[in-house]
């Protein structure tokens, strides 16, 4: 448990601390939730704010851990937020300091959000929306929210008071009952990217310049707003970057644990500041064994967001379009250590 505690931990770790090599640390995960710890259910924050999350609901039904999970990220517990038999709605997940966290009250201010969803479906509710991430308080009128509609398709809302200016995208949508890797990419006053298995879906039109309302709503996961509406799913591997990330890095968090199992996101967090430094290598842990990952150029024939594996066992991530990005090479005579 102690060796997958610290890979855990390895998302905040600042590899700039190694005398050999230095450089100001970009993109902070500010909030990291696996909800486990390599072997039991928790919700501990393994992001930079520390802390542990807590769970709440206005109807009295809370959000359970679940055994059910993407097995490829190398967990053994999931989020639960269902619709109960008899209607009533699911409680929420409320990371630390989350009343203070992604205010994205100031144009220029930046937000990612990346996390694992198994949908059950709109599961016959009248309502369009069901909340995977959220501040809009009940009246909807300020704050921010990320949803999962009833056809699929992913929307921001955001409150300018009255009311809210919602976007969503074109025509891939999320599928029921699999597991699926959904993000959002916004800065304040601009156009949000919503992402679905890695693939860019576009927006249904342009999100026109509006910024959200300050409130005193704390971050609310699994749900629309702080009341009602849960996702009427399970989620897992959540990941909160105060920055926009690139598209090659958010593809990278739904290609790479399919060719490693184990990469979850604490671990391409981890890979993603050695790639920021464009220069140096780091070690990580991973079922029991050390890799060291190194800075990498001159890849052909992949685009931004390829994870693959060559003939002789190494594995290349390419994290941008200059053909840039990391790779793990087998020590000695071994093919993989995977």
């Amino acid at each position: 448990m102690t060796t997958e505690r610290n890979r855990r931990r390895a998302c905040v770790a600042v590899l700039c601390a190694a005398s050999w090599l230095a450089w100001p640390c970009a993109a902070e995960l500010v909030y990291y939730l696996p909800f486990d710890n390599g072997s039991t259910a928790t919700l501990t924050n393994y992001g930079s704010v520390g802390g542990t999350a807590t769970t709440g609901s206005s109807y009295g039904i809370l959000p359970t851990a679940s055994t059910n999970i993407y097995a490829n990220l190398g967990g053994t517990h999931s989020e639960d937020f269902p619709m109960s038999a008899n209607g009533q709605y699911c409680g929420r997940v409320v990371p630390p300091d989350g009343t203070n966290q992604f205010r994205l009250t100031t144009t220029g201010q930046h937000m990612t959000f990346s996390c694992w969803l198994n949908w059950r479906g709109p599961d016959g509710h009248p309502d369009l929306r069901q909340g995977i991430v959220s501040t809009l308080p009940g009246s909807q009128n300020s704050g921010w929210g990320f949803s999962v509609l009833s056809d699929g398709k992913l929307q921001i809302s955001l409150g300018g008071g009255p009311g809210n200016r919602n976007s969503t995208n074109t025509t891939i949508v999320v599928s029921t009952n699999v597991w699926t890797h959904v993000a959002l990419a916004y800065s304040a006053g601009g156009d949000p990217g919503f992402y679905i298995n890695g693939t860019n879906v576009g927006l249904n039109q342009p999100y026109y310049g509006a910024k959200a309302v300050t409130n005193s709503i704390a971050i609310h996961i699994g749900n629309v707003d702080e009341t009602y509406l849960p996702v009427n799913g399970k989620l897992d591997d959540i990941g909160m970057f105060d920055t926009k990330l690139t598209a090659g890095k958010i593809r990278a968090l739904y290609t790479a644990p399919g060719v490693v199992a184990g990469l979850n996101l604490g671990i391409m967090n981890q890979l993603f500041n050695l790639f920021d430094a464009a220069t140096g290598m780091t070690t990580i842990t991973l079922g029991g064994k050390q890799q060291i990952w190194k800075y990498a150029t001159g890849f052909t024939g992949h685009a931004a967001g390829d994870t693959w594996t060559s003939d002789a066992g190494a594995v290349f991530i390419q994290l941008d379009a200059a053909n840039t990005g990391v790779k793990y090479v087998p020590s000695g005579t071994a093919i993989c250590l995977f």
